[in-house]
């Protein structure tokens, strides 16, 4: 059959390993290859067999670049329709934006923009690899659906260029990882299949610059989500929202505009309790700033809606951070076991209610004494706005804290002023 790339079909499916199963050596698995790749068409095929869906497949004469969509789907095999082999013949490893065919065209400014990629739920094989460089593109959108074991991965070349990722979506029981890479807006909805019998979900991301937002949601956060890297506006990755309605361990190592994080739910198993978004820092100065943190009172989801408590909404604090302003409507803030003796740890300005807790104490440090409610001694204005009807909002101190509270209003010259040093 001969190879056929329509003007009016730019989808791509990849086959690998050249289309042949003896195929071996290292372009079997490389994106650069245009044998390891066929296009869907629209009709009937040379040999005159009609497929019932209309279309048939056959061999691309160019690799997929700018303006294509490129499709990770497992086949059988089906002479008919153009599928020699089943698909994928090989798995895909390296290559794509930054590879020879790629590059070649967006320098001779041909097709050298973003394509799309879409990883169908029966696809259960890795893409890119663990190690090395592995694939780098150019896209506007990935969705990634695949109920699967294997990784999907995206990072850097040799010449340390990254992936240019737009909207990406991950769902189905996969992990994601993604390095040194810039990305728009990434959506983690990980699937209910995630469950116990070795279906993880992790998202891995390091190095990457975040442009826009972060959304955590679905059924679960995925057993281990990591976002390290670098906001793209200022520095400040612009928003975060976690609202998950089941929550494994969530480490963040970067600086957020608006951090806002939801009430998760518990059940029997691995759910059995919710794990406190942890924040960290790799900058040398081993500080975050969050410019906005909120802490919702509830969170509604499609497996129910969960009503904020002291217990269900964790944030822990692993190193000095300052947040501008805390809007704290359920759950606790709390120093993390990694916090060093000199993390200062600020809260500039902020409202409290009900079912809220504020521990300073570091679990492993007795001595640590540097959380700070108000970020200048003596301003009234500053610190926490107490707005609690219920009398149950808990601020639990370190020995030695110095404590000022200023009760009614604070343009009330009556209002009162109370200063405390002591134990908890």
């Amino acid at each position: 059959m001969p190879a056929h790339t329509p003007a009016t079909s730019k989808d791509y499916y990849w086959m690998g390993a050249g289309g042949v199963k003896s195929a071996t050596g290292p372009t079997c698995g490389s994106w650069d290859t245009t044998a390891n790749w066929i296009v869907k068409v629209a009709g009937t095929t040379n040999g005159g067999n009609f497929s019932g869906d209309g279309y048939y497949f056959a061999p691309a004469d160019r690799t997929p670049q700018g303006g294509d969509k490129v499709w990770f789907e497992y086949q059988v095999t089906q002479a008919a329709i153009g599928i020699g082999v089943t698909m994928p013949n090989d798995n895909l490893r390296t290559g794509g934006w930054n590879g020879t065919s790629w590059e070649a065209a967006r320098v001779a400014g041909l097709t050298g923009g973003a394509c799309s990629i879409h990883v169908e739920p029966n696809y259960d094989y890795p893409i890119g690899v663990t190690t090395g460089y592995g694939i780098v593109v150019n896209a506007d959108e990935v969705r990634a659906n695949n109920d699967s074991n294997y990784e999907v991965v995206f990072g850097a070349n040799a010449a340390a260029a990254g992936s240019s990722l737009g909207y990406v979506l991950s769902t189905g029981t996969h992990s994601l990882k993604i390095e040194n890479s810039t990305v728009h807006t990434i959506e983690l909805r990980k699937s209910s299949y995630l469950n116990d019998t070795g279906q993880y979900g992790n998202f891995d991301g390091h190095g990457n610059t975040y442009n826009h937002a972060i959304n955590i949601l679905g059924y679960a956060s995925g057993r281990f989500t990591h976002i390290a890297g670098y906001g793209g506006s200022g520095g400040y990755i612009p928003y975060v929202n976690i609202a998950p309605a089941y929550r494994d361990t969530i480490k963040i190592d970067v600086d957020i505009n608006k951090l806002s994080v939801a009430p998760s739910g518990t059940q029997t198993g691995h759910y059995a309790v919710v794990d406190p978004v942890s924040l960290y820092s790799s900058a040398s100065n081993h500080r975050r700033s969050i410019l906005t943190l909120v802490q919702t009172p509830e969170n509604d989801t499609e497996w129910g809606q969960f009503i904020g408590t002291k217990l269900n909404n964790p944030v822990a604090i692993h190193c000095g951070c300052t947040f501008s302003n805390h809007v704290f409507g359920s759950g606790s803030l709390a120093v993390g076991s990694e916090a060093a003796n000199d993390d200062e740890i600020v809260v500039v300005d902020g409202t409290i209610t009900s079912n809220c807790k504020v521990n300073t104490i570091h679990p492993d440090n007795p001595s640590y004494d540097l959380f700070k409610i108000g970020d200048s001694h003596g301003n009234t204005i500053e610190g926490y706005l107490v707005t609690d009807d219920q009398g149950d909002a808990e601020f639990v101190f370190s020995r030695g804290h110095y404590v000022k509270a200023h009760f009614g209003n604070v343009d009330d010259s009556s209002s009162g002023m109370v200063s405390q040093s002591g134990g908890k």
